[in-house]
């Protein structure tokens, strides 16, 4: 039961990363049906060579702007994960949850809910403060952990390595919003009203081992996107008429997620509202927190890639 329930935290955790996403890979009303960036080794910086870019990319690189000048907002978050194993019962894991995100400071606050259909008890609830590369994680599910003794769990993102890629390169919206407009793709779905609020939804995909030949490109963020273990990195997005991303959906299909044999599918979808609003986020005393390479299960580096169990 603990195994499956890391499981859902590391769902929990591909939720909460991927909320920075829609600063980076984002597209406006407008956009063609299809387009696609060139040569990466010949495209150009999104913000010099806008206007000799296919016009869905444009369209990529001007919401992103729009998005990056109010710096804040607030988000809503659902997931699931579907879990089939070569022995035992199948699983099915939920999440929803909110918070608010400010990407200038890099600071945001969030809570989910986790829910299991394994067993009512594995049911919990996961609080997030993010400060910069100092993640703070809160949950009931911890004090049943041995050599927990704080109510907070810090863990650190700035160590360069893969086991970081999910909670902190796929957050970092330039080198995204690079990748995009170099090797991405933008194809123009239909009209949708999300919250309210009148969308044209785009279905974008960046080419992986593309991205990983563009000079300087980051490989924390290379390895986020490998994680889910096929060659490109597919996402929808809506978009209001004034260039704000409105909501951003990630379907993954991942093999070995629990062993040899095991098969889960995950979908997560953001999103996004209250653009510009005030966002204040409050980092835990440091008598309420605990250093989780302090608890033994390893570094205090966040995260790791969710093909592997850990």
């Amino acid at each position: 039961m603990r195994q499956i329930s890391r499981y859902g935290t590391k769902l929990a955790a591909l939720v909460l990363a991927g909320a920075g996403i829609a600063a980076c890979s984002s597209s406006t009303p407008g956009a063609t049906n299809t387009t696609s960036a060139g040569n990466p080794s010949t495209a150009g910086n999104p913000s010099t060579t806008l206007s000799q870019a296919p016009r869905g990319l444009q369209a990529v690189q001007l919401a992103a702007v729009t998005l990056g000048k109010v710096k804040t907002y607030h988000m809503t978050l659902n997931g699931t994960m579907s879990m089939s194993l070569p022995s035992g019962p199948n699983i099915t894991i939920t999440l929803s949850g909110s918070g608010d995100e400010n990407i200038q400071t890099h600071m945001a606050a969030m809570n989910v809910s986790e829910a299991s259909s394994f067993s009512s008890a594995m049911s919990t609830s996961i609080s997030e403060i993010i400060d910069g590369s100092n993640i703070y994680m809160g949950s009931s599910v911890f004090k049943g952990l041995p050599m927990v003794t704080k109510p907070w769990i810090e863990m650190n993102s700035a160590a360069n390595t893969s086991s970081t890629a999910f909670e902190n390169a796929l957050t970092d919206p330039t080198q995204l919003l690079t990748f995009l407009s170099k090797v991405g793709s933008v194809t123009t779905v239909g009209q949708a009203t999300v919250g309210g609020v009148s969308t044209t939804e785009y279905s974008a995909n960046i080419d992986i081992a593309k991205a990983a030949s563009i000079e300087g490109a980051s490989q924390d963020m290379i390895s986020a996107m490998q994680c889910i273990g096929t060659t490109n990195f597919p996402m929808n997005i809506w978009i209001d008429s004034s260039g704000y991303t409105r909501q951003i959906q990630f379907v993954w299909t991942i093999s070995d997620l629990g062993g040899a044999g095991s098969k889960a599918t995950i979908s997560m979808t953001v999103g996004f509202s209250n653009f510009g609003e005030a966002v204040s986020v409050s980092v835990p005393p440091a008598s309420e927190v605990q250093n989780y390479s302090s608890l033994g299960y390893g570094s205090g580096t966040a995260g790791s890639c969710p093909t592997k169990a850990g």
